[in-house]
């Protein structure tokens, strides 16, 4: 029998009101079927993903410093920016398609499937190079967007300070069009191109609802960097019930249809 979900309906009524219910959802499944999502999906997408956090961290963690003190030479930026851009390139060749792995077993879990490591590590060799694409892709937009309301903020200059919160918005945007992004990239009728641009007008058109997964995505982080624990057990698989959700009731169509990955029993592996 499918676990019992909030629905928002279809057609696009979702509200912030359908968006904390389906975290307070989530995290209700991910502490009563903590054996599954928790030790099992989750530790299995940090140990993929695990390359991508210093890959990331490291050349951010520098670029923070340097921007504190003072950039040393010209070309620093620019050499901070390729290390990043390389470093993240690497770090999601595993964290990618972990990653869209990680929603096609919240995908099964929610159609009442049972959810073994067999079917994870499956999904994510069968989710390459799609995950990786997808992943860096979106981590470039990302630093794109955060450099670029650095740039214009700091320029000096009163009409660039003015793009510098236009930047802003897009980059709070796009944080929340995460919600819908690897959900639309697992099915096999959505290129990756399409899935961008879906998310990109899904966020903009329910500024409240993403503003939601923002600020659940923003305390999940704050937490995992506060304690690491749960960003071992319980906020990714989280995130993903949330967004799966989130991107079922806006894009419509039954659960699952069209995956990416679809189920193969004869790799099932309950351990």
């Amino acid at each position: 029998m499918d676990p019992p979900v909030p629905r928002a309906g279809l057609g696009g009524g979702l509200t912030v009101g359908h968006v904390l219910g389906y975290a307070g959802w989530a995290l209700m499944q991910v502490v009563r079927n903590f054996g599954t999502l928790g030790l099992r999906l989750n530790l299995l997408w940090f140990l993929a993903a695990l390359p991508l956090l210093p890959a990331v961290g490291i050349p951010v963690a520098i670029a923070v410093q340097q921007a504190a003190s003072g950039f040393d030479a010209p070309q620093t930026p620019l050499v901070l920016a390729l290390a990043l851009v390389g470093a993240t390139c690497v770090g999601c060749l595993s964290a990618g398609p972990a990653t869209l792995a990680l929603v096609q077993s919240a995908v099964r879990f929610i159609r009442g499937e049972e959810v073994g490591a067999g079917d994870f590590w499956h999904a994510l060799r069968r989710s390459w190079p799609r995950g990786w694409l997808v992943l860096f892709a979106d981590l470039v937009l990302l630093f794109v967007l955060v450099f670029g309301f650095y740039f214009y903020l700091n320029s000096g200059q009163l009409v660039l300070q003015v793009l510098a919160f236009v930047a802003l918005y897009l980059t709070l945007v796009w944080i929340g069009a995460q919600a819908y992004l690897f959900p639309l990239a697992i099915r096999r009728d959505v290129s990756v191109p399409e899935a961008f641009l879906a998310a990109l007008v899904m966020a903009l058109g329910r500024v409240g609802s993403s503003t939601a997964f923002i600020l659940i995505a923003l305390a999940a982080v704050g937490v995992s960097v506060a304690f690491v624990l749960p960003l071992m057990v319980l906020a990714p698989v989280t995130l993903a019930l949330v967004g799966h959700r989130m991107a079922h009731d806006r894009f419509g169509g039954p659960l699952g249809e069209t995956l990416e990955t679809e189920p193969d029993h004869s790799r099932r592996d309950d351990g």
